[in-house]
């Protein structure tokens, strides 16, 4: 898994600089109220994650491509689908930055993730089956219901991380445990989704470099920049191939 530790390396090194970046525009976490740490500490390090995520992503795709490939991604990298949901992490991150920067209310959140998970379902991907508990069986979805599903279990993905996100290092470590447990699952045999599992343990990479400077004493937080991307690509990797929606949610459950 060369992109994993490639992600680990580069968010290593990206966050400080993240950690710069913040204190240099303020965006930070000044103590207060419920905001117990004794000193301001720089909110968007969750921007390290996708930074190094995204350029750990992109050097495999150009080093296959330039050798005549596919021998280091997986096919599905290129297509469409791939290239809508990277927008939608993308507009994501920048909804989290916009909130660290100026806190924004509650309801432009919300109608920010809603706006991602509209992105997402127009890319195609969509919740089209459920188990059902007592029969084992899958049950198809009506179209109108398969989509409010999946805007709703992404929408709620994101609620659910920032809940969590209150001590250092929790909502990351958690996020981690999610992506190397759809990574895992995508390697079994009668899943076969090397795509889920590549994306999933090059996430968990970059969200342990990370995590060097999140456990406590945290030098940086997550912030909603954070949230926004993992909460994004978590749910669409938990959609992708058998839709393995109940393994993410039984490891966000936990914490919760």
């Amino acid at each position: 898994m060369g992109s994993t530790i490639l992600a680990f390396a580069l968010a290593a090194i990206a966050t400080p600089l993240v950690g710069i970046f913040a204190r240099r525009f303020g965006m930070l976490d000044v103590p207060g109220g419920r905001r117990v740490h004794p000193r301001p500490i720089p909110r968007p390090g969750g921007l390290a994650i996708a930074v190094a995520f995204g350029v750990a992503i992109a050097s495999f795709w150009v080093v296959d491509r330039l050798s005549g490939g596919p021998f280091l991604i997986p096919e599905e990298v290129r297509s469409p689908r791939f290239t809508l949901t990277a927008i939608a992490a993308l507009l994501g991150v920048g909804i989290g930055l916009v909130d660290d920067l100026f806190e924004l209310r509650a309801r432009w959140q919300l109608l920010g993730l809603g706006l991602v998970a509209a992105v997402i379902v127009l890319a195609g991907i969509h919740i089209d089956f459920v188990n059902d508990p007592l029969s084992d069986r899958l049950v198809e979805l009506a179209f109108p219901v398969a989509v409010a599903f999946t805007m709703f279990w992404i929408v709620g993905m994101n609620v659910a991380l920032n809940f969590i996100d209150g001590l250092d290092g929790l909502a990351a470590g958690v996020a981690a445990i999610a992506a190397v447990t759809l990574g895992g699952l995508a390697l079994l045999p009668q899943v076969a989704e090397p795509f889920v599992a590549w994306m999933g343990f090059t996430l968990a990479g970059a969200i342990a470099g990370f995590l060097l400077f999140n456990f406590h004493p945290a030098r940086l937080f997550l912030g909603t920049t954070g949230v926004a991307f993992l909460g994004t690509m978590l749910a669409v990797l938990s959609i992708f191939g058998t839709a393995k929606v109940a393994a993410a949610l039984l490891v966000l459950g936990v914490p919760i």
